[in-house]
């Protein structure tokens, strides 16, 4: 019960107020007394209606330490009862709750639940496509594995969220999200413009990452040609035609392809195995050559949010798939005046050139060990720097080199601005793996190790004779008084987008720069934002090693992975507007080990215990004593637990120690009509 104040006509009433659910399990609130008009009780005394809720909040209270009494009496009659019956030795089961955190965001933030609503009734779909699809979401976060793994666990959660869904069904849907792939993706970057504002795609975040699969065999070595390779060629035909490679004749009035107009060299270029074969050998950036592996291509916006991502074969260029990724983007969301932010592993002319032509600003890390010696003694020069914050002025400096022109090795150029920056904490780091790299060599000199002309990593500072196989000499101190020179230097290249010319032809000023100096010198530390997200993605979210193989079931499981990948940085955003920090792994872990577990008193009651494996309080204080870390606790300095923080953050309540169904339901925000409706059938087999 409590107090509440209720219009009636021209007034307003306090009156003693109580809530139930009615037929049809919605909430409902009822009158239990009536005080009074709000004004009068207010001029009889200004306290009326503090000392009114004090009163039945009290009461409130009072019946909630009585529920809580009768729980526990009801606790002992049923461990009573069960050790009589000889029971102890079944352990009881547990239901993971953290799924309904991904449902809110999922209906809240993403409206997802709407999307695939419209699918479902513009289908003929025999399966509840949207519970099935956030349950893989879900499944990405809480615990990533094969879709076989995901599917075993369906009656670990509370509430059986895919109740009579087959493993069948889980395979249909990843041909389901392979077909809704765009459309998805356009839905979400909808909400998401809604959220954080058009705006967002000022900056854009652009890298490359590939991932094994747990197979020793290629597709080519299989003869496993893509299953869509048919689209493929077609998209490949239709953008060839657009850019004038191939002629207008090559497809009909309707836009399909005439196979017999395409130029025979054309079709040879088709049949290569980068169109042909998905799953295929390239260079790794986990150093796994062995295995076939697939790109991936990601794009974020500023706010750390993916935008959209690309798939492509393990052994296609990154730098030949850029401009193909960048068509695309601008194709979907019509991106004009952005800024495209990437490593210097995607620095070339010819991709700074394609993104100028494409409308498109660039801001590139770019390598310092080449820029010659009239350049490299100006970077030097550290009286040409300016502080980047006053407050610290020693600690970030940059300085600017205007109209600096970037050469290719085709003899291709683009003129730019090249930014130098120097940080003491970078400086430190270089010079720590310097150290660590002589370490190497004189090791790898001891062991009597050769190795060969082209030399990177700590090979670099390893003195030896021209050719190959060659002994280790020593430390080459010439390269490492050079390295130790260019510690804590870093540089950035920077163009805007080009300025558009308005229906008349005019082309005027950009009144505003997209980004200042000092934010451009500021971005540097920003280009590890994308890393981080591939870091999330291959740690918490599953997305390595892959468990399919059909090309569409590849490109679905990255869906859902970009789609866990969202749902985890909006917690984050929620958490971080309560001034609460949590990391993906926290996210991951903390919703993985929220559990209740059952226990039926009767046939009509049941109690629900809030259980939680402790956290591992130890980790990054492993040099602290057990008596420093309980004081740590004590002070708040450090959470034994950020569930509730996390549970909070997405709109729910952490469940009471002991709860019944409904205080459950509340918690979490849905319904348990019945004790059957929240524990499924396979779980309530243990406790019979």
């Amino acid at each position: 019960m409590f107090i509440g104040i209720v219009t009636g006509g021209k007034y307003k009433y306090v009156k003693l107020l109580e809530g139930y659910r009615d037929e049809n399990g919605k909430t409902r609130n009822r009158v239990v007394k009536t005080f009074g008009r709000l004004d009068v009780l207010l001029k009889e005394d200004p306290e009326a209606v503090n000392k009114l809720k004090a009163k039945y909040n009290g009461q409130h209270k009072e019946k909630f330490e009585l529920q809580q009494k009768q729980r526990l009496k009801d606790l002992e009659e049923t461990l009573a009862f069960q050790v009589d019956q000889s029971r102890v030795q079944s352990p009881l089961p547990l239901l993971n709750y953290g799924h309904f955190a991904v449902k809110q965001i999922w209906e809240e933030d993403l409206a997802l639940d709407r999307k695939f609503k419209y699918v479902q009734q513009t289908s003929k779909l025999k399966f509840d496509l949207n519970s099935l699809v956030r349950y893989l979401v879900a499944g990405k976060i809480l615990e990533p594995g094969s879709i076989e793994k995901t599917f075993r666990r369906k009656d670990e959660y509370l509430g059986d969220p895919i109740k009579d869904i087959t493993l069948d069904n889980c395979y249909d849907a990843y041909t389901y999200l392979f077909d809704l792939k765009e459309e998805i993706i356009k839905w979400v970057n909808r909400r998401m413009n809604q959220s954080f504002g058009t705006g967002r795609t000022r900056l854009l975040f652009y890298d490359v990452t590939n991932t094994y699969f747990e197979t020793t065999m290629s597709d080519k070595e299989k003869d496993y040609e893509r299953s869509d390779f048919a689209e493929v060629l077609i998209d490949t035909v239709k953008q060839a035609v657009i850019s004038e490679e191939l002629p207008v004749d090559c497809l009909d009035r309707e836009g399909n392809v005439i196979v017999e107009n395409l130029p025979a060299a054309f079709i040879e270029k088709l049949t290569d195995d980068k169109y042909r074969y998905f799953r295929m050998r390239g260079p790794s950036k986990e150093h796994r050559f062995d295995l076939p592996l697939v790109s991936i291509a990601l794009v974020i916006d500023q706010n750390g949010i993916p935008l959209d991502f690309q798939v492509y074969a393990g052994n296609a260029s990154e730098f030949a798939k850029m401009p193909e990724s960048i068509r695309k983007l601008k194709e979907k969301y019509d991106v004009e005046e952005a800024v495209v932010v990437a490593d210097r592993g995607l620095n070339s002319v010819e991709n700074l050139t394609m993104l100028n032509g494409n409308n498109l600003g660039f801001l590139m890390a770019q390598k310092v060990t080449k820029l010659g010696e009239t350049l490299t003694k100006k970077m030097l020069d550290r009286s040409r720097y300016q502080p980047l914050n006053s407050e610290v002025p020693d600690d970030n400096l940059y300085q600017v080199v205007s109209d600096w022109e970037k050469s290719g090795g085709s003899g291709s150029k683009i003129n730019c601005t090249l930014v130098f920056t120097f940080n003491k904490n970078r400086q430190k780091r270089d010079q720590a793996i310097l150290k660590l790299w002589q370490g190497i060599v004189l090791a790898k000199k001891q062991a009597g190790v050769k190795i060969g002309p082209r030399k990177t990593g700590w090979a670099c500072l390893a003195k030896t004779e021209n050719g190959k196989d060659q002994p280790i000499l020593g430390i080459d101190e010439k390269v490492l008084q050079n390295k130790l020179a260019l510690c804590g230097y870093a540089a950035v290249v920077y163009k805007e987008s080009p300025i558009q010319a308005d229906k008349d032809g005019v082309v005027s000023e950009r009144k505003n720069p997209i980004l200042k100096d000092a934010e451009i010198a500021g971005m540097y530390h920003r280009l590890n934002c994308i890393e981080d997200c591939f870091r999330v993605m291959k740690s918490n979210l599953g997305l390595r090693p892959m468990y399919v193989f059909n090309s569409k079931h590849i490109i679905a499981h990255c869906l859902l992975v970009y789609l866990a990948l969202i749902t985890v940085r909006l917690i984050q955003n929620r958490a971080e507007k309560s001034s609460v920090h949590v990391t993906a792994e926290e996210i991951s872990t903390c919703l993985r080990e929220a559990n209740v577990a059952p226990l039926l008193l009767s046939e009509e009651r049941s109690v629900f215990a809030t259980v939680e494996q402790c956290s591992n309080l130890r980790k990054g204080l492993e040099r602290q004593s057990t008596s420093e870390l309980v004081e740590m606790i004590k002070s708040g300095k450090i959470k034994t637990s950020k569930t509730p923080e996390i549970l909070e953050a997405c709109g729910l309540k952490m469940p009471n120690r002991f709860c019944s169904l409904h205080e459950l339901a509340r918690s979490l925000k849905t319904k348990f009509p019945d004790f059957n409706s929240a524990v499924p059938t396979l779980k309530r087999l243990d406790l019979l």
